[in-house]
């Protein structure tokens, strides 16, 4: 694991997939703003009163072009939520190459509509978590595929709904079945993976692209972290 680590680290795309962002219109400046925006009113906020915590998720799903939350996806979103902020960082930063993501008890990472969901887990921290949708999962894919390592496919599955901007799995690459193991497991192994570039990038000496540090961005986020690879993942699994 270590040495696709290290390939992937070495690739020379990730200024400039990063540089490219857009969604919906709007480029990387939006794009780091809307995650420090959503992040600071985590941050903030008691997760014990329903309507602030049910608002914040709204509106996530709204700037994500998602359909609103059921009841019960609401009530098992809120639950993960107060488990990921007291998940203690030293469970979730793993380095040493071992394939060990967070060993969290069964359940406790609510996985329905994990495309919807992880955008919630970035916000809460996106230094830590990262958005696990089809664009992310494909340009995974194609990098396993690139570095001759499909033997991790089964780590990084597709989510469904690939529809919106990503094409089809590559070959020997498929698909999340309708499990909740497989759609938590593809998250929390595709976070694991985002913070480990993230660290090798910084190591490396590469810095962000300078667009992705206007508009007094906070001081942690000055150098490469899990949601910036997030963002260059995502436009290289895209479309545009």
């Amino acid at each position: 694991m270590n040495n696709f680590i290290s390939l992937l680290v070495g690739d020379e795309s990730w200024t400039a997939n990063l540089q490219r962002y857009l969604w919906e219109g709007h480029g990387l400046i939006a794009g780091i703003r809307a995650r420090e925006k959503f992040h600071a009113v985590f941050e903030g906020l008691s997760l014990a009163d329903d309507t602030q915590t049910e608002k914040w998720i709204a509106e996530i799903a709204a700037w994500g072009g998602m359909r609103p939350l059921d009841a019960v996806d609401r009530k098992f979103a809120k639950e993960t939520l107060v488990y990921l902020r007291r998940l203690a960082p030293a469970v979730v930063q793993q380095s040493d190459g071992v394939w060990t993501p967070e060993r969290d008890a069964p359940g406790e990472i609510w996985s329905n509509r994990i495309a919807m969901m992880s955008k919630l887990y970035e916000m809460a921290d996106p230094t830590r978590w990262i958005i696990y949708d089809s664009r992310v999962a494909r340009a995974i894919q194609r990098l396993l595929v690139e570095h001759g390592r499909q033997d991790l496919a089964e780590r990084f599955r597709m989510p469904a709904g690939q529809g919106n901007g990503a094409n089809e799995p590559p070959a020997g690459m498929g698909y999340l079945a309708n499990t909740p193991n497989q759609k938590r497991d593809g998250f929390r192994n595709a976070s694991w993976l985002a913070r480990q570039v993230a660290s090798g990038l910084n190591e490396r000496g590469l810095a962000l692209p300078e667009t992705a540090l206007l508009g007094g961005v906070r001081q942690d986020w000055k150098k490469w972290q899990a949601f910036h690879v997030e963002m260059a993942l995502f436009m290289s699994g895209s479309n545009n």
